[in-house]
């Protein structure tokens, strides 16, 4: 007998209209944050999310009225995720702020979202599928993995529209698909979503010399391996994956220089350390959390934070805490079906 796919509903159908946007709120929470959009207040608000785990990743269809989300350097460092949300829009549109970009993907589009990286967007009522799919598994399939938020990808033609199709008889047929049958099904379906991502025009209009773009992602793995090191430095750096100098400092030009990126790579990190990390229950001193990421100056460390972040880290570590660690109002049970799904991309991906 064939053991079917694990299978998640959340609605908020069954609820009093006035605690329907309440609960949709405290729900995707897990991911983002959100608010009605301005179109859309004092309208009757409904959210419904429709998901299967298959295997190692998520395939859901998520429908509800307009409103912002939103994913800042706080809300980062909390949940620490950092897989790949592709979404198909079968109905509404999208526009995100990608900083000096503004990006608007109408009905039939595929978007791509980096869960770890920021995000700035308004829906219009919607009607979508998306696939999580884990950062290691969908990464090395990719030309540019650190550039996925925000491309656009057309799903009337081409790579687009296979994976569009699949992704479509993937998520309706579920309920007859079976566990065996899910590695497989997942594996086809993050290998056409990389095909559709390596040749949307906003990778093929930014395609790099393939050496540089080689020495960035080398120098980058190797810096995210090491941000604990005082002495990593752009020499050091260079040193150890075996470029010159000049060559990675070219690499990394877009990313406003190697220093920069060290710098930024540990403020990020010391961040997400300082607002979830708990010593016996007792919140990580600011002083060990700056030498865990190579300082061994306090006040060059609160320096460098406040700029990057505009706060100190204590008042960082206390907003965080304070942020997130209210206590869930709208439980299993209360006509919302189930929430098994918040779980698996908090937990499983």
């Amino acid at each position: 007998m064939q053991t079917p796919l694990e299978h998640s509903f959340f609605s908020t159908a069954h609820l009093p209209r006035s605690s329907r946007f309440e609960a949709w709120r405290e729900s995707i929470g897990v991911m983002f944050e959100v608010r009605q959009d301005e179109s859309s207040k004092g309208a009757e608000f409904n959210a419904l999310v429709d998901s299967y785990l298959l295997d190692c990743m998520v395939l859901s269809r998520c429908c509800a009225h307009g409103q912002k989300f939103e994913r800042n350097r706080l809300r980062l460092a909390r949940d620490g995720m950092e897989h790949y949300m592709i979404q198909l829009f079968t109905r509404g549109r999208v526009e995100m702020n990608l900083g000096r970009s503004h990006i608007i993907a109408p009905t039939r589009t595929i978007v791509g979202f980096d869960l770890g990286d920021t995000l700035d967007s308004v829906n219009t009522d919607f009607d979508l599928l998306s696939a999580f799919i884990p950062r290691e598994k969908l990464a090395p399939l990719l030309r540019f993995p650190d550039n996925v938020q925000g491309t656009v990808v057309d799903s009337s033609q081409g790579e687009g529209k296979i994976f569009a199709d699949f992704m479509e008889a993937v998520f309706y047929n579920a309920p007859s698909l079976s566990r065996e049958m899910a590695q497989m099904t997942a594996a086809s379906l993050i290998h056409m979503a990389a095909a559709a991502l390596n040749q949307s025009r906003d990778v093929l209009d930014a395609v790099p010399n393939a050496s540089m773009h080689s020495t960035l992602l080398r120098a980058k793995r190797y810096i995210d391996s090491n941000l604990d090191r005082e002495e990593l430095s752009p020499q050091q750096v260079a040193q150890a994956i075996g470029a010159s100098r000049s060559s990675l400092f070219r690499a990394f030009e877009p990313c406003s220089g190697v220093g920069n990126y060290i710098r930024h790579r540990r403020l990020n990190r010391a961040l997400r350390r300082l607002v979830s990390g708990r010593s016996d229950g007792v919140s990580l001193r600011v002083t060990d959390v700056a030498l865990e990421f190579g300082y061994s100056s306090l006040a060059q460390f609160s320096r460098h934070f406040k700029q990057e972040f505009g706060l100190s880290p204590r008042d960082a570590q206390k907003s965080g805490q304070q942020f997130f660690g209210g206590n869930r109002q709208f439980e299993q049970g209360e006509g919302v079906s189930d929430r098994l799904y918040e779980k698996w991309l908090a937990t499983v991906l």
